[in-house]
């Protein structure tokens, strides 16, 4: 699973080094969204095959939202505060790992493994979803090359 995810990440880089991300949280969030896929499937009780191919769409999603947040974050953090922005991502990213690592396994005693991990998956990608209710998070442009030309991935043509 973890070689069909990198697998997906590999072919969406390939992809990215041509495609121009012009509002990179409205392309990145319902990327990352995909990242519940292979855990609906697997609750759902989906063949290998098909959870080999969720893993592959996944990498494709965790990619394509890496590419989107960190072009967001350094193209609107100020340079200074880049360190304590990042800082503040990686904790938000990790905090609560520990506490689901402790209560997974009592959660799906409780209510069965198949429930929890569907509602896990699904859970993920309603989260990423509702990030786009935000105008802030949809409509947030490239900002404008340094050198003062604009960037052609954010020009509309006309």
């Amino acid at each position: 699973m973890l070689s069909a995810e990198a697998a997906g990440a590999l072919v969406a880089t390939a992809v990215l080094l041509r495609v121009p991300l012009g509002r990179p949280l409205r392309g990145g969030m319902p990327a990352v969204a995909l990242l519940g896929l292979p855990l609906v499937l697997l609750g759902g009780g989906s063949p290998a095959w098909l959870l080999v191919l969720a893993a592959v769409v996944a990498g494709v999603g965790l990619e394509v939202f890496g590419m989107g947040w960190n072009l967001a974050v350094q193209e609107h953090v100020e340079p200074a505060q880049l360190s304590r922005a990042y800082s503040y991502d990686a904790l938000g990213s990790m905090a609560l790992v520990p506490v689901g690592q402790l209560v997974a396994g009592p959660v799906a005693e409780r209510f069965g493994l198949a429930p929890v991990v569907l509602a896990g998956g699904l859970a993920v990608a309603v989260i990423a979803l509702a990030t786009l209710a935000s105008p802030d998070v949809r409509r947030l442009p490239r900002a404008p090359s340094p050198h003062g030309a604009a960037d052609p991935a954010t020009v509309a043509p006309g």
